[in-house]
């Protein structure tokens, strides 16, 4: 019966891509329904990043991070609690894409 239902749901979901695992196919449908809703929600869907996929991100160190936030150059986090604070990512990135096309420039050259 779970095979029956598996088979399902790749012929069903299979237009967006997404393989099930035979061992688990409800991580399958969570990624699908992540999907589904980023495309419905599109531009307002926000999601807030805490400080290791930050570095991650942007390959700076922890000191060289904060050094950008005091001098105004990277964006500052938000509070989440008493000693938590998380960045928005869409910020984060839209700092990055500003740091590749600052390489692109002719002036950069």
């Amino acid at each position: 019966m779970v095979l029956g239902l598996e088979m399902l749901l790749q012929e069903h979901y299979a237009d967006i891509g997404v393989r099930l695992i035979r061992a688990g196919p409800q991580k399958s449908f969570i990624t699908y329904l992540r999907y589904r809703m980023s495309q419905y929600l599109g531009d307002n869907l926000m999601r807030l990043i805490r400080l290791p996929e930050v570095l991650r991100l942007t390959a700076l160190s922890r000191t060289t991070l904060y050094r950008k936030i005091k001098g105004g150059t990277f964006p500052r986090a938000t509070r989440l609690g008493a000693r938590s604070v998380a960045w928005v990512e869409e910020e984060v990135q839209a700092w990055i894409k500003s740091r590749m096309e600052e390489r692109t420039t002719p002036n950069n050259i």
